[in-house]
């Protein structure tokens, strides 16, 4: 008879993973949630010590404070952009495996809005910067406050922010992992460049050789569809502006953006060609076509 480990090893994993699950406090939610997570927590300022922006509510707005020179344009003091209402109350804490922060925002109606730390330009992978909020994350409401807590997902565990909503329930606040950053598409003359940034922003900018800027949208992502298991991600975007350079308006004309409502949406395959990983991109709808010919993919890199 021949006796195999394989179910008693499996076992013995699923009971270290729930163990470190139940270390981390990463629990299902139950009527007594309230007593097995932290308390959530929101501020009307927010400055961690590691942190490189500050930031404080003033009459419903959110100002930022760069601790230090990030290069914003005016200054080291900006506001939140874009918001949806009127804030009340602020969090900041790291989402993923390194430290990554993202500032919370709670709205007077129970809605949360977020902008990460990248999009302020402290990481050098995001050197086009924007002050622009996420807008409303979809299916958080009544919410009342937040905390950081660790994650569990199967071997891997990393940092998490949750939102406590007036019940007590628990929700995970999703960043936008992939892509981001910046890839570009070369088709003849024009070069396509992608900036997805984590906070569900993004900005697509069409340029000539030799960084001759023709015009860039600005806008927000939401997640239609994430298929991990064949590195598939599908995404709507609503642009909020347009700003045409003088490459497109003629030498010696000044920028111009102007409000923007383009719609639309399209799928990234991650995959390895050549030996070198990209994406694969395909318009699924909208008058935008990102480089792409009518059927077929661009390759984002």
């Amino acid at each position: 008879m021949i006796i195999t480990t394989a179910p008693l090893m499996k076992t013995a994993h699923y009971l270290l993973i729930l163990l470190i699950a139940i270390a981390a406090g990463w629990t299902t939610a139950t009527p007594d949630a309230w007593a097995q997570t932290p308390r959530p927590k929101i501020s009307p300022s927010v400055d961690r010590p590691g942190d490189s922006v500050r930031a404080e509510l003033q009459n419903g707005r959110v100002r930022l404070i760069a601790k230090k020179d990030l290069g914003w344009p005016g200054g080291r003091i900006h506001f939140v952009e874009g918001l949806e209402g009127r804030c009340v109350g602020l969090f900041v804490g790291n989402i993923g495996l390194d430290t990554d922060p993202f500032l919370c925002m709670l709205m007077d109606d129970g809605g949360v809005e977020i902008i990460s730390h990248a999009s302020l330009g402290v990481w050098s992978d995001f050197s086009y910067r924007h002050f622009t909020s996420s807008g409303r994350l979809p299916g958080l409401k009544h919410i009342v406050g937040f905390h950081e807590d660790t994650v569990v997902d199967g071997p891997v565990c990393y940092c998490g922010i949750f939102a406590t909503d007036r019940d007590g329930g628990q929700h995970e606040i999703k960043s936008c992992s992939r892509p981001t950053g910046q890839i570009s598409h070369q088709a003849g003359d024009r070069q396509h460049l992608l900036l997805i940034y984590p906070d569900w922003t993004m900005k697509y900018i069409v340029s000539q050789p030799r960084g001759n800027c023709l015009y860039e949208y600005f806008g927000r992502l939401r997640s239609i569809k994430r298929d991990y298991k064949n590195n598939t991600f599908d995404y709507r975007y609503d642009m909020l502006t347009r700003t045409a350079y003088p490459g497109e308006l003629g030498s010696g004309a000044s920028p111009k953006t102007s409000p923007c409502t383009e719609n639309g949406s399209f799928r990234m395959v991650e995959n390895e060609k050549e030996g070198e990983w990209g994406y694969d991109m395909t318009v699924l709808s909208g008058t935008i076509d990102f480089g792409t010919k009518q059927g077929a993919s661009a390759r984002y890199k």
